[in-house]
């Protein structure tokens, strides 16, 4: 689950890959959602 998720993570957001780039708000609400949709732990 974990692995399919920062597949997905990746795929939305491939600058993160960059130590050097800073995470907006819109893309952490957007990784939660992708959270949310992936895993049922999670709310």
């Amino acid at each position: 689950m974990i692995g399919v998720s920062q597949a997905k993570v990746l795929a939305f957001f491939p600058k993160q890959q960059n130590k050097s780039y800073t995470i907006q708000p819109i893309e952490i609400l957007a990784i939660r959602f992708i959270i949310k949709e992936t895993s049922h732990y999670y709310i």
